[in-house]
């Protein structure tokens, strides 16, 4: 009943995550989930975030880090209510489905891997925390176009194939630090100029819908 009602309150601007406990904050974050059994007890109450699988806080007891993959939790998440302390989260391979909110991720964000599910809608990748390192959204249903002009200074690993993102893509504007980048397996289309391209090593782009794919060394 508390999750519900300070949901509620939340939507309509009553309740802000800064004036609740990281106890709620992580209670609110897993109550759409379809399987909570890992982090509740024989009675379905909910245990203490301290005994919760591969949950990392700090000595003042702030959510760090949840490294939940692969436990077939399903449901939906509203990315929101991620702790602000919070540097990784990880949702792999966990039969998740319905939209994930990258307008509003913890400002220390450094990893977010969200791969492997059935997650859908346009993603934000606009408003994504300046201190990202890694960012996983493969292997889903995303959709819609793809711009990287505010993509963060510090972002290293950007995967984003096996979704179903269309229109044309220019990666011009990729920070130099990225060095992991894949948008292969999805529905891209026009030219794409690989001849801007600054450091990234390793560079996924097959199974697309290329007109033209310009190398560096093209005029």
């Amino acid at each position: 009943m508390f999750r519900i009602l300070a949901a509620a309150d939340f939507a309509m601007g009553r309740v802000s995550s800064e004036n609740l406990s990281q106890q709620a904050i992580m209670e609110i974050l897993v109550g759409d989930m379809r399987n909570t059994k890992h982090f509740v007890d024989d009675a379905k109450t909910f245990k203490s975030i301290a005994d919760w699988p591969k949950v990392t806080l700090d000595e003042d007891e702030n959510v760090l880090n949840a490294d939940w993959t692969g436990m077939a939790l399903g449901g939906s998440v509203d990315l929101s209510w991620l702790p602000s302390a919070m540097r990784l989260f990880s949702l792999r391979w966990n039969e998740m489905e319905g939209t994930a909110n990258l307008s509003h991720l913890p400002k220390r964000l450094r990893c977010l891997y969200l791969s492997n599910n059935a997650f859908c809608g346009s993603p934000d990748l606009e408003n994504l925390p300046r201190e990202l390192e890694r960012l996983d959204l493969s292997h889903n249903k995303f959709s819609g176009t793809l711009h990287f002009q505010t993509i963060p200074e510090s972002l290293q690993r950007l995967h984003l194939s096996a979704n179903s993102f269309s229109g044309t893509v220019d990666i011009s504007a990729l920070p130099e630090s990225i060095h992991h980048f894949s948008i292969s397996h999805n529905m891209l289309t026009g030219v794409l100029d690989l001849r801007g391209l600054k450091s990234t090593k390793n560079f996924g782009f097959w199974d697309n819908k290329f007109e033209k794919i310009l190398q560096r060394g093209d005029n």
